[in-house]
């Protein structure tokens, strides 16, 4: 195991925020990583508490009772990390318009090394005050609401995480572990991080610049039904050129109407969204351990050249460091 890079005098503080209908997973993932990741490295690790204003049991989404401490009693302590999970839209709206909850974020933010939300989290964290003008992310469902909401704010609706200076955002939320495996990753080294992935028997490992996208949410989203169809036919049929011709014949219209509807439903253009599809399948392959030249035939983009061009637009990385990072 590699050397900690990080490593307080004292076990430092993680804080998840809570409140009545929290998201269960938004708070356990990332207390699962840490947890792990203290296991692994064989130290005291962190101290992991799950707060909330009142202090008292709150039930979450899934029906699972929480028990919590209140906000107010962690304030004399030194909060090293501190994260705001998320929750449907009803708990979301009652959390913002807490007081108390937003007066004691203004107040402890400013003071810890890193802060943080889980999915609709981050609706909390901006309403208090604490992401003008920075860069964020959320479940790709919430992202135009967000946006609307609060227009000082850059709204990646795409990525797994995003992490801008002390600000930490994720997306949906599979994505806080995610991020909470990349938080390991700057603190004690990215080996640890990818042995608690392989502890947690994640499959992978995926950076915060790795699409939230997949053929088949695109096809779930609301106005995208119509294209769902001509989605799994993509899917199926990467091999092919598929040029903005072949897929209008395909869906029924002309080539201009096809355009004109298709952007308007999944907000890219054929060109754009099937070039997503052919990089997630690539992926796929990647971590099969396939060949380069085969990927590239196979999800019809012809070359490792092309291949590697693809990457880098939808990750921002190669197909090489992608497997080097999860393995194949």
């Amino acid at each position: 195991m590699t050397k900690s890079l990080y490593f307080p005098p004292t076990r430092p503080l993680i804080v998840l925020v809570a409140f009545e209908g929290a998201q269960l997973l938004d708070i356990a993932g990332p207390s699962e990583v840490f947890a792990a990741a203290a296991v692994l490295e064989g130290h005291a690790g962190c101290d992991i508490r799950v707060a909330s204003v009142q202090g008292t049991p709150i039930a979450t989404s899934a029906g699972v009772t929480l028990q919590t401490e209140r906000l107010t009693s962690l304030s004399d302590r030194a909060i090293d990390t501190l994260i705001v999970c998320g929750g449907p839209d009803d708990a979301i709206k009652a959390a913002i318009h807490s007081r108390p909850l937003r007066r004691w974020l203004r107040e402890e933010a400013p003071k810890v090394r890193r802060l943080a939300s889980v999915c609709s989290g981050v609706f909390v964290l901006a309403a208090a005050g604490l992401t003008e003008n920075r860069k964020v992310t959320t479940h790709w469902s919430a992202a135009d609401r967000l946006q609307e909401a609060f227009a000082d704010l850059t709204v990646d609706a795409d990525a797994l995480f995003v992490r801008d200076g002390a600000l930490w955002t994720s997306g949906g939320v599979t994505a806080g572990i995610d991020m909470a495996l990349a938080m390991v990753a700057e603190d004690h080294g990215s080996a640890l991080a990818q042995a608690v992935a392989q502890q947690l028997v994640l499959s992978v490992r995926r950076p915060g610049r790795q699409s939230q996208f997949s053929p088949l949410l695109a096809a779930q989203k609301p106005g995208a039904e119509a294209f769902a169809d001509l989605i799994v036919w993509i899917w199926r049929n990467l091999d092919k050129r598929l040029d903005g011709a072949m897929l209008a014949a395909e869906a029924g219209l002309s080539e201009r109407s096809f355009q004109r509807k298709f952007v308007r439903a999944t907000g890219l253009t054929p060109a754009a969204f099937v070039e997503r599809v052919r990089v997630d399948q690539a992926r796929s392959l990647l971590g099969a351990g396939t060949p380069l030249k085969t990927i590239a035939a196979q999800v019809g983009l012809g070359s490792t050249t092309r291949l590697a061009a693809a990457f880098q637009r939808q990750l921002e990385m190669t197909p090489q460091d992608y497997r080097a990072v999860h393995g194949g």
